[in-house]
């Protein structure tokens, strides 16, 4: 959303860590709630008077070129995709329990066969000393495996600009 933000400085689309948990029905230890975030966050957007909405879509309709179609697109902030628990290994961390939970990135970019992105939960990895490195990108193969086997199988989310009838002026 920071990034969103520099591209239509008018509009309020930062958020503080505090009001995103809360949005994102976060519960620590716990996780988010994925099923209210596109619309808790559609409704704050709205609150706050401003011309973006939350974009959902989930499926195996959903690849690379998603992703990279979602990326390239002035209007949109980068997709946020849901990965696997097992995504936690690859990074060096077992996870114990008997419920699968899927886990949240932010997609930055892709290229040369990789898929770069942003974890919110690095701060928090690193300071276990299981985790060694942490890195900031997976190869495409690993990262669409993650990607496909969640509750959700390749979901993907973002925001956008709704475009309205100022369009034709702003776009001179």
């Amino acid at each position: 959303m920071d990034e969103l933000q520099t591209r239509f400085p008018p509009f309020k689309l930062r958020f503080k860590a505090r009001e995103m948990k809360t949005l994102c029905g976060y519960r620590q230890h716990l996780g988010s709630a994925p099923d209210m975030v596109v619309r808790n966050l559609d409704n704050e957007l709205k609150r706050r008077g401003t011309p973006f909405k939350c974009g959902e879509s989930n499926g195996a309709a959903n690849t690379i070129d998603t992703l990279k179609n979602i990326i390239a697109d002035n209007d949109k902030s980068y997709p946020l995709i849901s990965m696997s628990q097992d995504y936690f290994e690859e990074i060096g961390l077992s996870i114990e329990g008997k419920t699968p939970f899927d886990h949240v990135i932010i997609v930055m970019g892709i290229e040369d066969g990789n898929v770069w992105f942003y974890d919110p939960y690095k701060p928090f990895a690193m300071r276990s000393s299981r985790v060694t490195t942490f890195n900031n990108h997976l190869p495409y193969v690993k990262m669409l495996k993650y990607w496909k086997e969640t509750h959700s199988p390749n979901w993907v989310m973002w925001v956008e600009r709704i475009k309205g009838s100022l369009d034709r002026w702003l776009e001179k």
